[in-house]
């Protein structure tokens, strides 16, 4: 490597970085009811953004519009049923689970579930959402603030 390709006369590096974009994070602003048992329910409460970078973001779905790989992350506050299993999963073109995660709760309460995951989007119309499922129970998926979020950002390659 010849440093002087590498580095300008600042000291700063060239050729390298880029924009981890597009990026957004949103969270719910009320809360989610009914959602079945046993059934991947799209979560679509999310009526607050703290940033959207690129207007990618819509009701519930992100549409990057972008090829790239996507680290994505969701977490829901959710009523827990003891020793029901629930999950969050991120969905791909509305179908595909691409990453789920799942939580066994050990009372009756509510708990954080979380999931992340790196989504190749492949095509400039693919799109990701979140999708929740208990085994135990109509459930509400809370939001009290920011329990609720959903988030993305383009992992520079």
């Amino acid at each position: 490597i010849n440093l002087a390709d590498t580095f300008a006369f600042t000291g700063t590096v060239t050729g390298a970085g880029g924009a981890n974009t597009p990026a957004f994070l949103a969270y719910a602003n009320s809360n989610q009811a009914n959602i079945s048992q046993n059934s991947y329910t799209k979560l679509t409460n999310y009526g607050a953004e703290v940033f959207d970078t690129d207007n990618t973001f819509s009701s519930s779905r992100f549409t990057p519009g972008v090829v790239g790989k996507y680290f994505v992350y969701g977490t829901v506050y959710a009523e827990g049923v003891n020793g029901s299993r629930s999950f969050l999963a991120i969905y791909v073109n509305g179908s595909t689970h691409y990453q789920t995660s799942a939580h066994i709760p050990g009372a009756a309460d509510n708990y954080p579930i979380q999931v992340t995951g790196i989504v190749d989007v492949t095509n400039t119309s693919d799109y990701i959402e979140l999708f929740f499922n208990s085994t135990g129970g109509n459930n509400t998926a809370y939001s009290s603030g920011t329990q609720v979020k959903f988030g993305a950002f383009k992992i520079i390659t």
